[in-house]
């Protein structure tokens, strides 16, 4: 039976968010309207004109030949803007987190947390990294839904992906749990770079950079999403919540510890479906030497690109 001296949580802080402004909250939606101008403006001045200098483009005038240009510098642009959004939430995400104890000891996650939702104070740099993160997937989810870009084969797997980051980012905020979102952003942020990097050399045909870097992000995601996230991030979830603050402070894990953990172990069931997908592009680069990505479009422009 339950003890009846636990605390039972509130589903969510007061208005002033324990630590964190209520208007400070409210930037992801400036941000979210401000990106896609932002995005404008970079393809303009930057990635438009790297494309002019690093692709190799079908110059005929057939049909099939427009319909590719077209095609690889949708792309390009596309992988130009996400590798640029998602290095700065790396060199951001460092910002908030190099010098805090919760970088290298998921104990600290919890420390000074006296009740759920968390009490503890939230910096700015890390106040900044949850705004702009959840105003970018709000822009991007929309894009998806518009068919902004080309269309992936997992795009209903990075639709269920995105509502789930930003429930989770959301959920994370409001109950002032921003240690270990801070941490979950960092560990999937760092791996896109790399994931980036390889496909804007592919499309540049590049391919001993475009393999080597596959290779590089196939580390890097097996150490970040397969290793660290269940086994620090959702273990911390799980156990160290218990631990170090319902048995500590008499209080009620629920319903904030199911919430948490299920949007969590639905990211990761997201990455066991990736990890599958990206060994099928592992395979195909160890046989035939080539980094065609399983994410790319669905329609007959693939057999086109080959």
């Amino acid at each position: 039976m339950e003890d009846p001296q636990l605390k039972i949580s509130p589903l969510f802080r007061t208005v002033n968010f324990g630590g964190v402004n209520f208007w400070a909250g409210c930037l992801f939606l400036p941000m979210a309207l401000f990106l896609p101008e932002v995005r404008k403006l970079m393809e303009v001045s930057v990635f438009e004109p790297l494309g002019k200098a690093y692709l190799k483009l079908p110059q005929g005038s057939s049909a099939k030949d427009r319909k590719k240009r077209t095609l690889v510098t949708m792309k390009w642009m596309d992988s130009c803007w996400e590798f640029s959004s998602y290095l700065v939430f790396c060199c951001l995400g460092l910002l908030a987190s190099v010098t805090q104890e919760w970088f290298t000891n998921t104990r600290y996650f919890w420390l000074g947390c006296t009740q759920l939702p968390c009490d503890y104070e939230v910096t700015t740099p890390v106040n900044l990294l949850y705004n702009l993160e959840f105003g970018w997937y709000m822009q991007s989810a929309y894009s998806m839904l518009t068919k902004f870009g080309p269309r992936k084969k997992d795009h209903n797997q990075m639709l269920i992906h995105h509502a789930t980051t930003m429930a989770l980012i959301a959920y994370s905020y409001a109950t002032n749990m921003t240690r270990i979102g801070c941490m979950t952003f960092l560990l999937h942020d760092v791996c896109d770079v790399f994931l980036q990097l390889a496909k804007l050399a592919k499309y540049a045909k590049q391919e001993n950079a475009a393999t080597g870097g596959f290779l590089v992000f196939l580390c890097v995601w097996t150490g970040t999403r397969l290793y660290y996230f269940p086994l620090h991030i959702i273990r911390s979830a799980y156990f160290e919540t218990i631990e170090m603050v319902a048995v500590p402070y008499g209080v009620h894990p629920q319903p904030h510890h199911s919430i948490l953990n299920g949007f969590l172990g639905l990211l990761f069931v997201c990455h066991i479906i990736w990890t599958i997908m990206i060994l099928r592009v592992a395979f195909k680069t160890v046989t035939t030497k080539s980094t065609d990505d399983v994410r790319e479009d669905s329609d007959d422009s693939d057999r086109e690109d080959s």
